[in-house]
């Protein structure tokens, strides 16, 4: 992937721990060294957990809701044990899906829409937030 603020990220598959599939994440033009992340979904693609290099870790219950339908909920917890509590609603597009996440007080936090090949896989899309706006264009 090529993300327009960070550059070039390669996701690769590395197996199943459990029930539980893990992707570790490189950045730059190719997938050695250390992985920048490494991200830990259930069998729908569902985010469970993400932790950086440095050992720093985001856990999502019961996941982030990144591959459900409709309205989901759930609490993003940091390291510090700090609990943050979500709201997603993604929405099926021609092409993909489209969603929108609001914090507890119902205000619009992240919103995005991204492309899905025939396997499922997510490519090209954008994502907006607190953050600023980020597009992510699909390589290989």
């Amino acid at each position: 992937m090529d993300q327009s603020r960070s550059g070039l990220i390669h996701h690769m598959y590395k197996g199943r721990q459990g029930n539980d599939y893990l992707i570790e994440s490189y950045r730059g033009p190719s997938p050695t060294g250390t992985p920048a992340f490494t991200t830990r979904l259930d069998g729908n693609g569902n985010y469970l957990s993400w932790q950086r290099s440095d050992g720093y870790e985001v856990r999502y219950q019961p996941h982030d809701c990144t591959r459900t339908l409709g309205k989901c909920r759930y609490t993003e917890i940091r390291p510090n044990d700090e609990r943050i509590r979500w709201t997603r609603i993604t929405t099926a597009t021609d092409t993909g899906f489209k969603y929108v996440e609001t914090d507890r007080n119902g205000e619009r936090r992240v919103s995005g829409e991204i492309a899905i090949d025939e396997r499922g896989i997510a490519g090209s899309g954008q994502v907006s937030g607190h953050f600023g706006a980020q597009t992510f264009t699909l390589v290989e």
